[in-house]
This record gives C-alpha cells, structure tokens and sequence, in this order.
C-alpha cells in the first residue's frame, strides 16, 4: 500500500452477514413490490387532489344491515328531508313542517 489508503478486510463472518441481509432486503422489497400490484389489482385507486368535488356513482348495493352506519345514514337523509321541508314551508306559506312528517302530526306535540 501506498499513500493514504486504507483498507479494512472484512472476515468470512461478516461477509456472510451482510451477504444474508441484503439477500432478505431484496426479497422482501420483491414481495412489497407483488403485494403492492396484487392491491391494486384488487381495488384499483383513483388520486384526486384536495378540495376538489366529485360525483360517486355506484353500481351495486350493500347491504348495512342495522348496524351504526345505517342509523347514522338514516338520521342524515331525514335531517336533509326536514330541512327541504322548512324550505318549502317558507316559500308556500303552509302549516307547520311536523304535519307533514309521516307518523307526526302538530296536535301530537
């Protein structure tokens, strides 16, 4: 050797160890790759950017049963119907929104 260099040589022990890590490296980042594809295969992923408005269309039902979701999807479209309600009862000058509410009336109130 000459001038500045210096060289550490590494035994077999660890040229065996770093040889097994980056084989397992390699391997695993080749899985990630096949389930990352298989992912997508299976539920493809549209980007949108932030804040923009979008139309959801879906083509098959599901069925929530009586579950959370349901009651809260429930309480959402009546809230939304009672409130188209009160717009038109404003702008007809009619009775009171509850009278047209099936199942309510005002003198049950």
């Amino acid at each position: 050797m000459s001038g500045l260099a210096q060289t550490n040589p590494l035994s077999t022990q660890e040229m065996l160890k770093q040889g097994a890590s980056k084989g397992a490296a390699n391997a695993l980042e080749k899985y990630a790759d096949f389930y990352i594809k298989r992912a997508e295969q299976l539920q493809p992923v549209i980007q949108v950017q932030a804040g923009r408005v979008v139309d959801i269309v879906f083509t098959e039902g599901v069925d929530y049963g009586q579950g959370k979701t349901r009651a809260a999807i429930s309480r959402a479209n009546d809230k939304s119907r009672y409130q188209q309600l009160k717009t038109i009862q404003k702008s007809a000058g009619t009775g009171p929104v509850e009278a047209w509410i099936p199942g309510r009336s005002s003198a049950a109130q």
